[in-house]
């Protein structure tokens, strides 16, 4: 048990009673008591919910490397796209109550079958010209900045934000209705014209 109890780093913890452990430990202790037993089918329902978020990125790796040593097979409830894409080996995507799509996570991530599906499993670009019904999908990391005397779509930069690493962009191009997302590790200054390449074998029919 201790061991276990290790793994989550509340071996130091053995002697408290439940009423003495803030809500992430009781959670960390839950899914220990779980794992303890060795089962061969675990349901688990949003059981990180409750850590912080460095925590919460560690107890991933580390769920998947035990259930991969102990072969377990789980069922992991989450609205959390990036724990699903990051844990699964086959995701499960429900709407309604319905079964949407069931894939891999590159599969649901590089081609959903629905607009539901593109927006949830990450940031989504849909391409509609005005007065048509035809919609395309492409991801904002397929999209690239290009030299101004290159071949492709221009535009105006109407929002910047800063992610780790790299910089969110939105460009109003006339051919669109909407704001297209892409990013990039240049900085670029609000409202300067820019040029992108939005290649026609990374976007998809919705």
């Amino acid at each position: 048990m201790i061991d276990t109890l290790s793994i989550f780093h509340m071996q130091d913890y053995l002697e408290h009673y439940p009423h003495e452990l803030s809500g992430g430990q009781k959670q960390r202790i839950a899914i220990a008591r779980t794992i303890a037993v060795s089962p061969r089918l675990i349901l688990m329902d949003e059981p990180l919910s409750a850590l912080d978020n460095v925590f919460r990125e560690e107890m991933r790796v580390e769920l998947v490397r035990i259930f991969k040593r102990l072969r377990m097979t789980v069922i992991y409830v989450t609205h959390d796209q990036e724990e699903a894409m990051s844990m699964a080996d086959e995701i499960v995507l429900l709407k309604d109550g319905q079964c949407e799509q069931i894939g891999t996570p590159e599969m649901l991530y590089k081609n959903p079958v629905s607009r539901y599906a593109a927006k949830f499993m990450g940031h989504a670009n849909f391409l509609q010209k005005d007065g048509e019904s035809a919609v395309r999908f492409i991801r904002p990391d397929d999209i690239q900045l290009v030299p101004n005397e290159a071949e492709g779509k221009k535009g105006k930069i109407i929002m910047r934000s800063y992610l780790s690493g790299y910089y969110r962009y939105f460009v109003k191009i006339s051919d669109y209705k909407d704001p297209l997302e892409f990013t990039s590790q240049q900085k670029l200054e609000m409202e300067s014209l820019v040029q992108v390449d939005i290649p026609a074998n990374r976007c998809f029919q919705l």
